[in-house]
């Protein structure tokens, strides 16, 4: 009966620990995922200007959306950039989690027609769509 009673209190410590932890692992995802995705993708289409926006913009051609190029690689731009300070500083973190996922979506459908499998693009989806389901 004390051995019971004892793991039930060990119970309960350990699950106050993880409860309050929550919002930190959440913290470190968001803030680890947006640095990543601004530094090593969002920050280079920015200094690419409008000639590297219409190459990304070409992506689109696989749904069939072959006007503005630019258009929509500067979308693109955008939303790896500014979508990623916004997860990052922790404004409007739904609305930039699904506008990424979206880009994420068309990165991954465009590794498939090339052949390759989109391991990053998928692992970021995932990511982001924590985010829209639990907050941060």
């Amino acid at each position: 009966m004390k051995l019971m009673k004892g793991i039930t209190k060990m119970n309960n410590f350990f699950n106050k620990i993880i409860k309050n932890c929550n919002d930190l692992y959440l913290l470190i995802l968001r803030v680890s995922t947006a640095s990543a995705m601004f530094f090593y993708h969002g920050y280079g289409k920015i200094l690419g200007g409008p000639d590297r926006w219409k190459g990304l913009g070409g992506a689109m051609k696989v749904f069939g959306i072959d006007f503005f190029p630019t258009f929509w690689g500067f979308m693109a731009m955008l939303s790896e950039s500014l979508g990623c300070l916004f997860i990052l500083l922790g404004i409007f973190i739904v609305p930039s989690s699904l506008i990424l996922s979206f880009t994420m979506f068309v990165v991954s459908i465009n590794d498939l027609v090339d052949g390759e499998f989109p391991e990053k693009p998928i692992l970021y989806i995932l990511i982001l769509f924590t985010f829209v389901v639990f907050g941060s």
